[in-house]
């Protein structure tokens, strides 16, 4: 079904065994589906019409030379787990040569795939049936990574692409970057075939020159790029060590992650600026297998501190809280714990009913951080002297007088903070201040004694 053009020399004259017997040049154009019909399909990478230059040379020995060339800029050529793609209309172009002998494929070298941001070089091995079962990359830069690395074609209909890249550095921030209009698009369809890849990089480049270091994993993806199964180490730059594992669920994609410094990774994704340090524990999963889920879970942080908060600071001011306001802008503002139910998009952060403590303060919030417009709308509770208030509720007798409920507290004041980030408008309602026992649990104190597992629930 592809049109040609062929243009045909032989020579009939008798002479050596190395005497050039016959010379085909084919030129024409054909779509990716039906170059996908000869055994070697290229979608996902390859979509659209492809301009085809192929010269052939046969001699009497029955040796081979085919050199090909491509034109791809009719095609859209894409590598969706680095969102990285080259539009229709733009120029493009590959290269291989192609060694036979007998009419039998022994060698693909040379190969090569250039456009005005992306080049590879290799050449095909473990050759079956005149398909390669093996691509080496030999050289790969797209954008600003740098590898080298194997390619196998799937080995069956339903099979994926297998792909093992190593080298200095993968640059993943335009994936983080991307739109989500842009993810859910793209140029494979659900029915097309994923990609198996085992990664080994120095370093991994994030968003606004954030880096991950000595990562090392394996992911699957489906043909839309979406990642389904994912299991990697490595160490934030300049922060601690991470481990991610992604395993599917039930049509979920259930998400674990720890760090021992849970401040650096979430800058280093631009999830959060202001928590220095920590011990980081996020259970969670994304809604569906489909692109652009968000990410529901439980997110749990231990001995962090906050510095360099404007939204918090304002609110530490509203409330007359000046030495705390002086440790926010200093060494930070440390907590001993932090529990937060969550709901992450590309668009947003959601809070839901997120609770912190310290030794000087007690704080609750829900709400929505927007990550695009760096906006607030936040509410919560703020209890100033936790322990002191904390206390007085825990002393015998007396203390139901400050506290009626378990795990009260005497003091606290309600708060909402709405606007620009660096700037939030802050108002604090001074009446819940007067409305004692009403944050029972919140904090988690008196848990044990409420649920009957503490020492103390046959003396009430």
């Amino acid at each position: 079904g592809i049109a040609l053009r062929i243009q045909q020399e032989a020579d009939f004259r008798p002479g050596p065994p190395g005497q050039l017997v016959s010379r085909e040049i084919v030129s024409g154009r054909a779509e990716a589906r039906q170059i996908a019909s000869f055994g070697l399909d290229p979608r996902p990478f390859v979509e659209g019409v492809v301009g085809l230059d192929i010269r052939n040379e046969t001699r009497r020995n029955g040796a081979g030379r085919v050199a090909l060339r491509t034109d791809f800029r009719d095609a859209r050529l894409s590598l969706d787990a680095l969102a990285w793609a080259k539009a229709p209309g733009t120029a493009g172009q590959g290269e291989a040569t192609i060694v036979l002998q007998n009419g039998q494929i022994t060698a693909i070298d040379s190969i090569r795939v250039e456009t005005a941001d992306a080049l590879l070089r290799g050449r095909g091995t473990q050759l079956r049936q005149n398909i390669p079962q093996r691509i080496e990359i030999q050289q790969g830069q797209i954008g600003r990574s740098r590898f080298a690395g194997e390619i196998s074609p799937p080995a069956g209909p339903r099979a994926n692409w297998a792909i093992a890249v190593r080298g200095p550095v993968l640059d993943i921030a335009p994936v983080l970057v991307r739109p989500a209009t842009a993810e859910e698009g793209g140029a494979a369809d659900a029915t097309g075939l994923g990609v198996e890849l085992d990664v080994r990089f120095d370093r991994v480049l994030l968003e606004e020159n954030r880096a991950l270091t000595g990562i090392a994993g394996t992911l699957t993806t489906d043909a839309r790029g979406t990642v389904q199964a994912a299991r990697m180490r490595g160490r934030v730059d300049g922060g601690g060590a991470l481990d991610l594992t992604v395993a599917p669920a039930g049509g979920q994609r259930h998400l674990r992650l720890t760090s021992d410094d849970g401040g650096a990774l979430l800058r280093a994704f631009g999830v959060l600026r202001t928590v220095q340090g920590g011990r980081l524990r996020v259970d969670a999963a994304y809604g569906h297998d489909r692109p652009g889920a968000p990410l529901t879970g439980q997110a749990e942080l231990e001995e962090f501190a906050v510095r360099d908060a404007p939204a918090l600071g304002k609110l530490l001011q509203a409330m007359s809280v000046y030495g705390l306001f002086e440790a926010l802008s200093g060494q930070g503002l440390s907590f001993a714990s932090l529990t937060a139910p969550f709901t992450l998009t590309r668009d947003a952060l959601v809070l839901s009913e997120a609770r912190a403590f310290s030794a000087s303060l007690g704080l609750t919030a829900k709400g929505r951080i927007d990550r695009r417009r760096d906006t607030i709308d936040m509410e919560g509770t703020i209890v100033p002297a936790y322990v002191f208030n904390s206390l007085l509720g825990r002393i015998p007798v007396l203390g139901r007088l400050f506290s009626p409920e378990q795990g009260g507290g005497l003091f606290a004041a309600t708060y909402r903070m709405r606007g620009p980030l660096a700037d939030p408008n802050v108002s604090v309602n001074p009446l819940a201040a007067l409305t004692p026992g009403f944050l029972r649990g919140i904090f988690g104190i008196g848990q044990s004694e409420a649920d009957g597992t503490g020492p103390a629930q046959g003396g009430r």
